[in-house]
């Protein structure tokens, strides 16, 4: 089934950041590998757990990760967290990014031509190429918990 996502349907997970914590290992200890993981699942009575697996095989039971915060008191509600819009209006790109897909229109079939035409680019817009952890996600949730110990 294909969904067509529109501007109102990106929201800002700023909020859901600052009220859980980053975790680099599971609830058995082991190391996980962001990149690697092909399946998530969030589960509404799992609320500050996050289930991943390596591999799309239904038999394969699902790994967990902890991002409940180190707090006394009562838990915050997630879905009481305001999530504002991601994006105010249409992306603008890099020019020289916008250049290169118009080049590779020949590729594409002609129905979806007018989309990428359409998809605004500006001189002033930084080329971002991959995504790189910043130093704050270098940190190790684990290191801190044990640090406030």
């Amino acid at each position: 089934m294909l969904v067509k996502l529109h501007e109102d349907d990106f929201l800002s997970v700023h909020g859901l950041e600052k009220a859980t914590i980053k975790r680099k290992k599971d609830v058995d200890g082991e190391p996980v590998n962001w990149l690697k993981v092909q399946w998530f699942r969030y589960e509404k009575c799992k609320s500050y757990s996050i289930l991943y697996k390596y591999t799309l095989n239904e038999d394969i039971p699902f790994n967990v990760i902890n991002v409940k915060p180190i707090r006394t008191g009562r838990p915050l509600d997630l879905g009481a967290i305001n999530q504002e819009k991601l994006y105010n209006g249409q992306r603008v790109i890099n020019y020289l990014k916008k250049r290169d897909m118009l080049f590779l229109l020949k590729y594409i079939p002609p129905v979806h031509h007018n989309f990428f035409r359409g998809i605004r680019g500006s001189q002033d817009v930084e080329d971002v190429g991959p995504l790189n952890p910043s130093e704050e996600d270098e940190v190790d949730a684990d290191e801190v918990e044990e640090e406030e110990s």
